[in-house]
């Protein structure tokens, strides 16, 4: 007695039935449901991710928390200096976690007074807000050899921590750049000058453009406001609230500004001192995200290696010369019929060098169609359309262009001294791929700056460079590694199409380079030959396979000469089979 099971799956229930195939009447002979809860949870008859709802609390939890710890680390600092009214046991009570007892904000009069703005102990604030606080330390000189004075710059810089403003990051800002680096083409730039593009600065700036049009309306009435902290002194006297309106359009880059123009300002501080410093890292420092690399997908060739960033100068080498070996051209209007034809070795370098060479990260195919015009003088067919998209080398274009033509061998010795294991001193080498790194991997625009100038020791215009092309890093990865395509890359770039190159791109490591290299010739020329007896017999199979399928699609009364052997082809089958081919 055979039986089948069926089954219906849905998203929160499983449908089931037995069916008998030899039961005469009802086959069906029993069925039934199973539910179960469901995956999703909804609300207003919209559904949303159980994992969604979890995970937005625990960012609210991580933002809490890294607030708490930029308050604790400003106050070490301002207790440490003098400048708050707390003592660091004091401090501990409250950050410190001892078992058996709860954490304790400090209950204490005088810091009490020091958080309410009360300097002299009366019980009432001197200032009716800190802004007011802040607008005073930029614009009135302090003698800081008195607590009172000490602890109004404490004051001050504990309100900034508080609300220390918004910093994009490079992934917040890459879709707002994207328009502007796209447009950037590197035939409009001069030999060693790259063209500006909008910074991670400039796009906080857009952020912050109600409270820069402020300032620069008072300034035009004669009213010059040196900090954000002066603004909103200004604006609260007008008798506006600055949390409710103003404060959301401030941007973190403002509040670096207010305390390196008060170090300068106030008599007795330095914007380059240890307190300067130690006070700009507690309340500025960002935490890093946590590394993604263990979400990269593996290699479809390598299976143990991750895949290549697509921003990686040889993934933009493999990419062009697979399409660039693809291209086919043949004559126009010559009468003749005839087989497509590949482009000569010295073209494609050209091609390669001219047209995939540029900051453009994609361009129509008509750009290469009007280079090989120029270039042979001719005109032909191709095998593409002139509108097809083409990605093009951006990220090496710029390295070239920060690092000169010969940028695949520059490099720059004695940057750092470092020991080793045992040690001994030796000098650090940079080369472009410890350029890409930096690029790839640094979050922060100063850091980038900072590096760019300090350890690399570049001028301002290869600054500038170097920020833009961090700046305009593309994101992505692609389906092989750094490995599979740094061994397909000596293959493409000889001239063979992409599935010739794989097919020789381990050959090297199996026979070994001194085999390999007597025998390269050879075995490249063999294996094409291999290759090309296949293609063609594969085309003839297919040829012959889409006829078979033809005429078996016809009806069977149209079937001709169906099991007739004395059958011949007269002229419409062979004009059938020409077209077919």
């Amino acid at each position: 007695m055979e039986k089948y099971l069926g089954l219906d799956l849905g998203t929160n229930s499983i449908g089931w039935a037995i069916r008998n195939i030899n039961s005469i009447e009802n086959q069906i002979e029993k069925y039934g449901v199973i539910t179960f809860k469901t995956g999703v949870g909804k609300e207003k008859g919209i559904e949303f991710s159980f994992a969604s709802a979890r995970t937005a609390k625990r960012s609210i939890r991580r933002l809490y928390q890294a607030r708490k710890y930029r308050l604790w680390a400003t106050l070490e600092i301002l207790i440490e200096n003098k400048l708050c009214p707390l003592s660091i046991e004091e401090l501990n009570l409250w950050r410190k976690h001892v078992k058996g007892k709860t954490r304790q904000y400090p209950i204490i009069e005088k810091f009490e007074n020091w958080i309410k703005l009360d300097f002299d102990g009366d019980g009432k604030p001197d200032y009716t807000s800190p802004y007011q606080l802040r607008s005073e330390l930029a614009t009135i000189s302090l003698d800081f050899n008195k607590e009172t004075d000490r602890f109004k710059l404490g004051r001050a810089l504990y309100h900034i921590a508080q609300r220390r403003g918004f910093k994009s990051s490079k992934g917040e800002t890459a879709k707002e750049q994207k328009e502007d680096v796209d447009l950037i083409d590197l035939e409009d730039l001069s030999e060693n000058v790259e063209q500006d593009i909008p910074s991670l600065k400039k796009s906080e700036q857009k952020k912050a453009t109600k409270i820069n049009e402020y300032i620069e309306q008072r300034k035009i009435e004669g009213i010059d406001l040196h900090t954000i902290g002066c603004a909103f002194a200004d604006i609260e006297n007008q008798g506006v609230r600055v949390r409710e309106n103003w404060l959301q359009h401030t941007i973190r880059q403002q509040y670096e500004d207010e305390i390196n123009y008060i170090f300068h300002f106030q008599q007795g501080l330095n914007d380059n001192s240890d307190l300067y410093k130690a006070v700009h890292k507690a309340i500025f420092f960002k935490r890093p995200l946590r590394s993604q690399k263990g979400l990269v997908g593996k290699c479809t060739l390598e299976p143990s290696k991750s895949r290549c960033p697509i921003s990686h100068p040889d993934f933009e080498t493999f990419r062009a010369w697979s399409f660039i070996n693809n291209i086919r051209i043949k004559k126009e209007n010559t009468g003749q019929v005839e087989d497509w034809q590949e482009l000569s070795p010295e073209l494609k370098q050209s091609i390669f060098d001219n047209v995939f060479m540029r900051v453009k990260k994609n361009f129509n195919f008509e750009d290469i169609v009007d280079f090989i015009t120029k270039a042979t003088s001719s005109t032909y067919l191709f095998n593409y359309k002139f509108k097809s998209n083409v990605s093009g080398c951006p990220v090496s274009a710029r390295l070239k262009n920060l690092l000169g033509n010969n940028w695949r061998t520059w490099t720059l010795k004695g940057v750092e001294i470092r020991n080793n294991k045992n040690g001994e001193q030796f000098e650090t080498a940079f080369t472009w791929e410890d350029i890409w790194h930096i690029w790839f991997s640094f979050e922060d625009e100063e850091c980038v700056e900072e590096y760019a100038k300090s350890t690399l020791n570049f001028e301002n215009q290869k600054v500038k460079q170097f920020i833009t092309g961090w700046a305009s890093l593309p994101v992505g990865y692609a389906m092989l590694s750094l490995k599979a395509i740094r061994n397909i890359n000596p293959f493409l770039e000889t001239g063979l199409i992409y599935t010739d190159a794989v097919l020789l791109a381990k050959m090297p490591e199996i026979l070994g380079n001194d085999i390999w290299n007597e025998n390269k010739q050879l075995l490249i020329a063999e294996v094409k030959n291999a290759i090309a007896t296949n293609r063609k017999n594969k085309t003839i199979y297919n040829i012959a396979n889409t006829l078979i399928s033809k005429y078996k699609s016809l009806e069977y009364n149209e079937q001709f000469a169906y099991k007739n052997t004395e059958s011949q082809l007269d002229d419409f089958d062979r004009k059938d089979i020409c077209k077919t081919i």
